[in-house]
């Protein structure tokens, strides 16, 4: 079928382009009728719904009670495809604009004692009104991951970009929801019945409690950080009703680390060390996983038409959790998995994705 010869394919040719793929799938027929077929499938509109909810359904049993469910939005560019409709403007970290292409988000689970990550669930989109899109892609998707796991399993774990009212408000709101979200600066809390920035409390906390942690992010040089950390109770202004948490970390950098979460704290050194952690683990997960898109080259989608750029998408990811299924049977880290033959391993799961 159409998804097992992509996936093979993009494992072989260690790329997605379907040229690449044509040639690493050898079949009998020419190379420009491999080519061809691969390219009128790949504009199925029901492929990519079809294949995130059953990747979705197959992994949600492995999310636990605490298991961190870390939100990440990469990009696509797509700089050379003039004509490719709702290209978006894609910006730095700083909002320097670095070129045209599409927005993601995609929420994988992982343990925070492991540096295993199981992909769940991914959503591109061609944007039309930025903040809106973004909000309601982000929510739509994460409510998706939550029903389809059940209860109030798994804590999402974000950096900043997730620091916006629509989106904590309904999270906060819905009491089932657990997370664990940095902060910036400017964004108003209440403290003691009074609206104060997240960076004055920051400033003002006390942070008694310390640990020597190595390496706390992988693509830095190895080296042994002493961090101090404390927190404060808080309520957000735009759902007061809920008790919250701001974690104030010092020592990473000169500015402080603030992090906003659901989960109960307490002036105890365990309590504050496992939240700190759980948000570490986000960042080396983000490290993982950007290795193995560069190894497998998944930037480089050269199709035309935003319904094969979504199933292309679509497909890396669920290439991805087809390793990571099989990397975490072994016991081994998913980033040092490099065997061509895992694709005739995992035939199952290609019985679960088929269409």
């Amino acid at each position: 079928g159409f998804v097992k010869d992509v996936l093979y394919g993009i494992e072989l040719a260690r790329s997605p382009r379907l040229s690449d793929i044509a040639r690493a799938l050898e079949e009998k027929i020419g190379l420009r009728a491999t080519h061809k077929r691969l390219s009128r499938n790949a504009a199925r509109t029901e492929l990519a719904p079809m294949v995130s909810d059953n990747l979705l359904q197959q992994a949600a049993s492995r999310v636990q009670d605490d298991t961190l469910l870390i939100l990440d939005w990469p990009n696509l560019l797509k700089n050379r495809a003039e004509k490719m409709e709702n290209l978006n403007v894609i910006t730095d970290t700083k909002g320097n604009p670095v070129g045209k292409g599409y927005h993601l988000a995609e929420v994988v689970a992982s343990e925070v004692d492991s540096e295993i990550f199981t992909p769940l669930a991914r959503s591109i989109w061609p944007e039309i009104n930025p903040e809106a899109d973004f909000l309601s892609h982000t929510l739509e998707l994460v409510a998706r991951v939550r029903k389809t796991i059940g209860g109030n399993k798994g804590i999402i774990v974000a950096d900043r970009s997730a620091d916006h009212m629509g989106l904590l408000g309904p999270w906060t709101e819905d009491s089932s929801s657990r997370y664990l979200v940095r902060l910036r600066g400017r964004t108003k809390l209440l403290y003691r019945r009074r609206l104060v920035t997240a960076s004055e409390l920051g400033d003002e906390c006390d942070t008694p409690y310390g640990k020597n942690v190595l390496n706390v992010r992988q693509d830095a040089p190895v080296q042994n950080t002493f961090l101090h950390f404390g927190y404060k109770p808080v309520r957000l202004p735009a759902a007061p009703d809920r008790p919250l948490s701001l974690v104030v970390v010092r020592g990473l950098s000169p500015e402080v680390l603030m992090l906003l979460t659901t989960e109960p704290v307490r002036n105890n050194r365990a309590v504050l060390t496992a939240l700190v952690e759980a948000y570490f683990r986000r960042w080396r997960i983000m490290v993982t996983k950007l290795r193995f898109y560069e190894s497998h080259q998944l930037s480089r989608i050269r199709v035309l038409g935003f319904d094969r750029i979504r199933n292309l998408a679509i497909l890396q990811f669920a290439l991805v959790y087809l390793h990571a299924l099989l990397d975490s049977e072994a016991g081994n880290d998913v980033k040092a998995f490099d065997d061509i033959g895992l694709i005739e391993e995992g035939t199952f799961f290609y019985r679960v994705l088929r269409p």
